[in-house]
C-alpha cells in the first residue's frame, strides 16, 4: 500500500475517532436533560454523565494525539496510540455486550407483570410492599406536612407535623427489622427511581412516596413500568451504536497497526 495513502486514511480515521467522542459527550448530555426536570436528586444520572464526558473528552484528546503521531511519524506515539485505541476497543465490546445481554433480558423483565419470577423484581417487590404497610400506617409514624382530608385520601393513617418523624421508611426504627434480601440496596433502588421518574410502587402504585420523600407530592405510576419504559426507550440505539462504535475502533486498530508496522519498515530501511 502507497505510504502517503496509508498516512491519509491514518489521520481521517483518528480525526473520525473525535466524533465517536462528542458522541459519548452529547447523547447522554441529551438524555439526562430529558429526565432532569422529574427527578429531585439525579446523583446516579450525575456519576453517568460526568463518566460519559470524561470518556468523550479522552476520546477526543486521543483522536488529536493520534493524528499528530500520524502526522510527525514517530514510532513510541504511536505504539502508545495503538495500545491507547486498543484499550478502548476492549472497552466498546464490554459496553456491547452488556448492551446485548440487557436488551435480550427486557422481556423477561416486562413479562413479569407480578413480579413473581425474576428474583430482583421479587425483591423490590416484596421491599415496596412491606414499605407500605408500616410508613404512616400504624408500625411508624410519619412527618406529613398536608392536611387531614388529603391524609385520608392517599390511606396516611399514622402522622404529626414534627420534623424529627420519618419522611421515608428507611428512617423508620422497624425498618431494620424487615429481614429482607438485599433490603439496604434495594431501599436505595427504589429511592433513586422515586426521585428520577417520579413514580413509587413496583409491580404496584402507591400513593405517597416511600423511599425518598413522602411529601414531594402525587407519584406519577408504577416504578417497574417506568424503568422498562426507559431501557426500551434507549436500549436498542445504544446497542446500534455500539456496533458501530466496536467496528469503527476495529478498523482504526488494523489500519494504525498497518501504518505502524510500515513506518517501522520504513525507518529501518533508510538505517540500513
Amino acid at each position: 500500500m502507497n505510504f502517503k495513502l496509508l498516512k491519509i486514511t491514518v489521520i481521517i480515521s483518528n480525526s473520525l475517532l473525535l466524533l465517536v467522542g462528542l458522541f459519548y459527550i452529547i447523547y447522554p448530555t441529551i438524555i439526562y436533560q430529558e429526565y432532569a426536570n422529574t427527578s429531585y436528586r439525579n446523583n446516579l444520572f450525575t456519576e453517568i454523565l460526568i463518566f460519559a464526558i470524561i470518556l468523550g473528552i479522552f476520546l477526543i484528546l486521543w483522536s488529536l494525539f493520534g493524528v499528530l503521531a500520524a502526522q510527525k511519524s514517530k514510532i513510541l506515539m504511536q505504539a502508545a496510540n495503538n495500545v491507547g485505541i486498543i484499550m478502548l476497543f476492549l472497552l466498546s465490546i464490554a459496553i456491547l455486550a452488556i448492551s446485548c445481554v440487557v436488551q435480550y433480558q427486557v422481556p423477561n423483565y416486562k413479562n413479569d407483570e407480578q413480579c413473581t419470577q425474576q428474583s430482583i423484581l421479587i425483591q423490590l417487590q416484596q421491599l415496596n410492599h412491606k414499605s407500605s404497610l408500616t410508613l404512616c400506617q400504624n408500625d411508624c409514624l410519619c412527618n406529613f406536612q398536608g392536611t387531614q382530608d388529603e391524609a385520608s385520601k392517599l390511606g396516611i393513617n399514622n402522622y404529626d407535623h414534627k420534623d424529627s418523624s420519618p419522611v421515608r421508611v428507611q428512617e423508620c426504627q422497624i425498618f431494620e427489622n424487615f429481614n429482607l434480601e438485599n433490603q439496604n440496596d434495594n431501599s436505595q433502588i427504589l429511592k433513586f427511581l422515586e426521585e428520577v421518574f417520579g413514580c413509587s410502587g413496583f409491580c404496584s402504585q402507591n400513593s405517597y412516596y416511600l423511599f425518598s420523600n413522602l411529601n414531594d407530592g402525587i407519584p406519577n405510576g408504577d416504578c417497574k413500568i417506568h424503568i422498562i419504559n426507559f431501557v426500551e426507550d434507549n436500549i436498542v440505539a445504544l446497542v446500534i451504536s455500539s456496533s458501530f462504535i466496536t467496528v469503527f475502533l476495529l478498523a482504526c486498530i488494523i489500519i494504525n497497526v498497518i501504518f505502524y508496522l510500515e513506518t517501522l519498515k520504513s525507518r529501518y530501511s533508510r538505517k540500513s
